[in-house]
């Protein structure tokens, strides 16, 4: 199934599109390619990228509009460039990689742009540059109670980054807690900052607001719910339960109060008046 989208930066036409099954046997994993399309020919996908285990996420990198950053279902994460064909140009070694899938993997803000981070149901977060891709060069074990024991690291569902605030980044856990961090911090505990009460369920999204970067939104069991950074005990917006399972969820980049979500079943748009404050 497709489960990831990626469009490649500046307007241009092209999108990566991952394809994994998750429902899969530890023992069997076939592995699915994934694929690239250009928009204006939607026959035939422009390119076929060949990875050596399925791809669970994909990223255009916004400076190298060339490369896409893919996270693997065996936990690997690799870099394809259109220019070098359709195999990994560069991939991580498995003996440093995730124990887990990856459930996401994100280009950050740098000089380079070449620093990406992933994060995997094992509960751990690494970081890594391209140039080096043997090992990461960073982790965090996200262990709740701070007190970084891998054994009781939380299952990570969802990465957030928003290179306006390129020392912050969120995380959204299978328990359904969403966890707001800073890279810079000395120890791994330091580095969870602020634990919100989220969902009942798995978090599948998080989004911060376009235009007031303290507000984000969250997506998880059957319900879309609205935050703000300085209220930490419970969200300021939340839509009835829905009778399908939600799973992702956008803001609308023109309207501040309108923003969509997708659904087992179909896509909705909600229209809402909120007083918002930046």
């Amino acid at each position: 199934m497709a489960n990831h989208i990626s469009w490649q930066p500046d307007g241009q036409r092209k999108i990566a599109v991952s394809y994994c099954n998750f429902d899969y046997s530890p023992v069997i994993m076939s592995k699915i390619d994934s694929l690239v399309w250009d928009i204006q020919s939607p026959n035939k996908p422009e390119l076929i990228l060949k990875p050596n285990s399925s791809l669970s996420s994909v990223e255009f990198n916004q400076k190298d509009t060339h490369q896409i950053l893919a996270g693997c279902l065996n936990g690997q994460v690799c870099i394809f460039d259109l220019r070098k064909g359709n195999t990994p140009a560069e991939q991580s070694s498995i003996e440093f990689s995730h124990r887990e899938t990856v459930r996401n993997a994100l280009w950050l803000q740098s000089k380079t742009g070449t620093e990406f981070f992933s994060a995997a149901a094992d509960g751990n977060i690494y970081w890594w540059d391209t140039k080096k891709m043997n090992k990461p060069v960073d982790k965090l074990v996200f262990d709740l109670e701070k007190k970084e024991r891998s054994q009781y690291a939380s299952a990570i569902t969802k990465l957030e980054y928003d290179s306006r605030i390129s020392t912050k980044f969120m995380v959204g856990t299978e328990a359904g807690r969403i966890i707001l961090c800073t890279r810079k911090a000395k120890t791994d505990g330091e580095r969870i900052n602020v634990i919100y009460p989220g969902h009942s369920g798995p978090i599948y999204s998080i989004q911060r607001h376009p235009f007031f970067h303290k507000i984000f939104l969250s997506i998880g069991d059957w319900t879309l719910r609205i935050w703000s950074e300085e209220i930490r005990d419970d969200y300021i917006f939340c839509t009835k339960p829905n009778k399908c399972y939600l799973t992702d969820a956008q803001w609308c980049p023109g309207r501040p109060g309108v923003f969509v979500s997708s659904t087992t079943e179909g896509i909705q748009i909600i229209d809402n008046t909120i007083p918002y404050s930046g």
